[in-house]
């Protein structure tokens, strides 16, 4: 069973008032970097129950040295698989991760060549449903045949070749329009080519606005939102794709995307690649 929870920072290897974790310098070439999910003075500590079988991650790398591959798994042997590509020269680049945890409630980030920082933002965790092994009593059996079915829907919302611009310090808004929920999980997997002209400090940052306020996880910056740190050149085509989940009541809800930078414009559907939000809904 997926439970989601408020973005938490688990990793930063980056060294310096952001490092985050057991590491303060960059993963070495064929380097492999043991995260334990219970890792001590982060802002996971205590959210992660001992429970967890897996996780559901955001993983960011920054400052490549040379083209690299990353592999994350639970341990034992690596499998012969890449969960991110970084490349010098390309601003920093996040990718949705889901890892199961060992026994030891860990798992380990493989460096293939170069020198590349990582980060690591945990979204969510895996736990076991209470069940047992026994056939179920014919009285039990009626008893779930009368709990309405699960619903699940999907509404997926695109815009095509429109680029927008939030200057520093002010919001930039995309309105996904009106969601109509039946009392559920939301979950909102959003994509765009961003750009903010900078250096590693600058970022934009974005989240979701329901009826005007907004819901998502504390961000950088003291924005709301989740960070998704981006800098580059004018040359830099960086496509980031994250997740944000929402538990809504039951009703009509005005849905906004928004995003910010700190320091330095930021620009969505940079190079013409399309911003898209694809909702999904989960409730019983």
């Amino acid at each position: 069973m997926f439970v989601p929870i408020d973005s938490c920072r688990l990793v930063d290897t980056r060294p310096g008032d952001a490092n985050v974790g057991p590491r303060s310098s960059a993963l070495g070439p064929a380097e492999t970097l043991t995260v334990d999910a219970q890792e001590l003075d982060t802002a996971c500590t205590g959210v992660i129950p001992t429970e967890a079988l897996s996780l559901a991650l955001n993983v960011t790398s920054v400052g490549a040295t040379e083209r690299s591959f990353l592999t994350i798994w639970a341990g034992g042997a690596r499998p012969n698989a890449s969960s991110l590509n970084p490349a010098p020269g390309e601003p920093p680049t996040p990718n949705a991760v889901t890892v199961n945890l060992s026994v030891d409630q860990d798992f380990m980030i493989y460096n293939d060549a170069g020198a590349v920082d990582i980060i690591v933002d945990v979204t969510g965790y895996y736990e076991n449903h209470n069940h047992d092994d026994r056939y179920a009593l014919r009285s039990e059996v009626q008893a779930l045949l009368e709990v309405p079915p699960v619903r699940q829907r999907v509404v997926y919302q695109s815009f095509f070749n429109t680029p927008g611009t939030a200057t520093p310090n002010m919001t930039f808004m995309r309105r996904l329009g009106t969601f109509t929920s039946f009392g559920g999980l939301v979950r909102i997997e959003w994509s765009s080519s961003l750009w903010a002209l900078g250096d590693p400090s600058d970022f934009c940052n974005f989240g979701i606005r329901v009826n005007g306020e907004a819901s998502s996880p504390t961000g950088a910056g003291g924005l709301n939102g989740t960070e998704a740190i981006v800098y580059g050149s004018d040359s830099a085509r960086s496509v980031s794709t994250l997740d944000i989940f929402l538990d809504l009541p039951e009703g009509t809800h005005d849905l906004e995307l928004y995003y910010r930078s700190n320091d330095v414009p930021c620009i969505d559907n940079f190079g013409g690649f399309q911003t898209t939000a694809h909702i999904t809904e989960t409730a019983n």
